[in-house]
């Protein structure tokens, strides 16, 4: 069941979303409200799994300043197989099963051409069931899942805290 999201809730998600790590007081004094209504609402959100409050590992910061898309055609009969042997691999920070032209999409991060090439030839190539991959470096990413929010047809209009 989806739970009922108002603008308090959506202000208390972005507050939040800036620093994970306020206190629900800083977000209630932030905000104008009282710490325990704060408090609740951080609870229901995490209860429900409409929020996670988690340490996010930013790549850049630890020199892998290269992001590469991998889209991978895979024998059918595998693409579970693949995608969960690739989700073990370090440098891979996202797997996906996909429709279309590609069965597995993947977000991996480098530190060099050289660990991405090594990657794609040793560890990638030789899976039983990939049939071809493609690859994108991505120089510039613009929005990332980090900076996604609640869409706005989600909130219902309220004029309670």
């Amino acid at each position: 069941m989806v739970i009922k999201l108002d603008k308090v809730d959506q202000a208390i998600v972005e507050s939040l979303r800036r620093d994970g790590r306020k206190s629900s007081a800083a977000v209630a004094r932030e905000l104008g409200l009282v710490d325990r209504t704060v408090q609740y609402r951080i609870d229901r959100l995490i209860e429900s799994g409409v929020i996670e409050v988690i340490a996010l590992v930013v790549p850049q910061a630890l020199d892998y300043n290269i992001i590469a898309d991998i889209h991978c055609q895979v024998d059918i009969a595998r693409i579970n197989e693949v995608a969960e042997t690739i989700a073990r691999f370090e440098e891979v920070g996202y797997v996906g099963c996909s429709t279309g032209n590609q069965d597995v999409s993947v977000q991996a991060y480098f530190e060099s051409m050289a660990k991405m090439y090594e990657f794609l030839t040793e560890k990638l190539a030789k899976l039983p069931g990939i049939r071809h991959t493609s690859t994108a470096v991505v120089p510039r990413v613009v929005k990332s899942v980090v900076d996604w929010s609640i869409p706005q047809e989600r909130i219902k209009s309220s004029n309670k805290s």
